[in-house]
């Protein structure tokens, strides 16, 4: 299933963009620019950001998640061939390109999941717990499911077993 998710902050920075998409998910960002044949532009994501508002794309997991797009001096769309797991993207320009802020999101993906089961507290700290775990594990399985989609992409039988047990209780 692919879902196209807005920012929920897009911010004009310095050297160029950054965005926040609100909470983590499993896709790839999109955007369109316009720039001089040659021009790079410089794409940083991670699910982290630092103090002063810059994404943290090295990451825990010992990779880095940067991009480097090459325009061609036209309309240029950036297509990624893989996914992240991503919350924040920071774009850097030249000083000759311009982005098409309407066309900034995030396509996200995921096995299909519609929840039938599930259980309401009055606690309302038990409640966001249970929402964020419904998120990662929606969010987290992939064409398997995923012990750490930001890392290695790969099926452990142990977390596997009892995330695909969840999954199947949840989405009955």
């Amino acid at each position: 299933v692919f879902e196209k998710i807005q920012p929920q902050i897009m911010t004009n920075t310095e050297p160029g963009y950054f965005i926040d998409f609100g909470k983590n998910y499993c896709g790839y960002l999109n955007f369109t620019a316009l720039g001089n044949r040659y021009d790079k532009i410089r794409i940083l994501s991670g699910q982290e950001k630092d103090k002063n508002n810059r994404v943290i794309y090295k990451m825990k997991a010992n990779c880095a998640y940067e991009d480097e797009m090459i325009l061609s001096g036209g309309n240029d769309a950036f297509n990624p061939f893989d996914y992240k797991a991503l919350r924040f993207a920071e774009l850097i320009l030249p000083k000759s390109c311009t982005i098409d802020e309407n066309s900034v999101f995030l396509t996200a993906r995921h096995y299909p999941f519609e929840l039938k089961a599930s259980f309401l507290s009055a606690d309302e700290n038990i409640e966001k717990i249970k929402d964020l775990c419904l998120h990662t594990l929606k969010y987290g399985t992939q064409e398997t499911v995923m012990d750490c989609p930001d890392r290695e992409k790969g099926f452990y039988l142990g977390d596997g077993c009892y995330t695909a047990l969840t999954l199947c209780v949840l989405t009955n």
